[in-house]
């Protein structure tokens, strides 16, 4: 459910050019808890921040739309800690504390011309719990974010 749920929404941000502005917002960003920035790779090119992705999507691809033909996730770790605040380092029945290896693949096309080629993709994620997404969070809070991402586009 919390893979289905991200796929919806972080695939309808980058097949909506309104919602690219929000693109940073899906990823972890580094804090006192955890220092570490999002590791992100397109193609076999490392992008430096959020920010820097979410730019690139606003400024140099003008228009494409994902189709996510499958996916398939696993947990990682049941009791991730990293960010969290000391009293949230006991284990959590509900799951909102798991860290989930996540692969989709699927289809790709951009620009917007009716010839335009559609070509495969795969993307692989580790999703990490929002720990700032706790009960009584806004109900739109992301509850997962990306802490590494590898997009590849098959050729």
């Amino acid at each position: 459910m919390a893979a289905q749920k991200f796929i919806d929404r972080y695939y309808r941000a980058l097949n909506n050019s309104t919602e690219r502005a929000t693109l940073a917002s899906f990823y972890i960003q580094p804090t006192s808890l955890s220092p570490l920035p999002a590791d992100i790779s397109l193609n076999g090119n490392i992008v430096q921040s959020p920010l820097d992705l979410q730019n690139i999507f606003l400024d140099t691809i003008p228009a494409a739309h994902y189709e996510v033909q499958s996916f398939d996730c696993h947990v990682l770790n049941t009791n991730y800690n990293i960010g969290a605040n000391d009293t949230d380092f006991a284990p959590d029945a509900t799951g909102r504390k798991m860290c989930i290896a996540l692969i989709v693949s699927g289809y790709i096309k951009y620009g917007e011309a009716q010839d335009t080629k559609m070509r495969g993709f795969t993307e692989n994620f580790i999703l990490v719990p929002n720990f700032q997404a706790g009960i009584g969070s806004p109900h739109d809070m992301k509850k997962w974010l990306i802490q590494s991402q590898n997009f590849r586009i098959v050729l």
